[in-house]
């Protein structure tokens, strides 16, 4: 494990895993859009070892995640979509040892990831292999 990735940097390697993957550039871009929405309210810079259950609450009831940058309501889809995508990242960092537990809410936790759908445990992208990661 190592603890001291930024979430910058996991966002950018869950990515390039999803990318090696042969997911479309589109579905990429939505997903870059969303991590860069979590990161607004965590911090790019704060380490994925200094997530707790309380701030992920907190993330879930925060005007990031619910409110557009005007301050009218997002969409429903897109809330959902957004925790979906976090939920993905977080079991990545599980999955592929930078992280010890997965860190969700039980509402959140979706077996199927959990259990290794082979969709999201895909081998970690050789250029962080050398982390002690595979």
């Amino acid at each position: 494990m190592n603890p001291t990735i930024s979430l910058s940097q996991a966002a950018q390697l869950f990515l390039e895993s999803l990318e090696a993957q042969g997911k479309h550039p589109r579905k990429l871009s939505t997903y870059y859009r969303d991590l860069s929405q979590i990161q607004a309210f965590f911090g790019s810079e704060r380490t994925i070892d200094t997530l707790s259950l309380p701030f992920i609450g907190r993330f879930l009831k925060s005007g990031e995640l619910l409110l557009r940058s005007n301050g009218t309501p997002r969409a429903s889809q897109t809330v959902n979509k957004t925790i979906r995508v976090f939920r993905m990242l977080m079991t990545w960092l599980y999955q592929n040892g930078f992280l010890s537990d997965l860190i969700l809410p039980k509402s959140m936790q979706n077996k199927r990831l959990i259990r290794g759908d082979e969709r999201f445990t895909k081998a970690a992208p050789m250029e962080y292999q050398s982390w002690g990661h595979s």
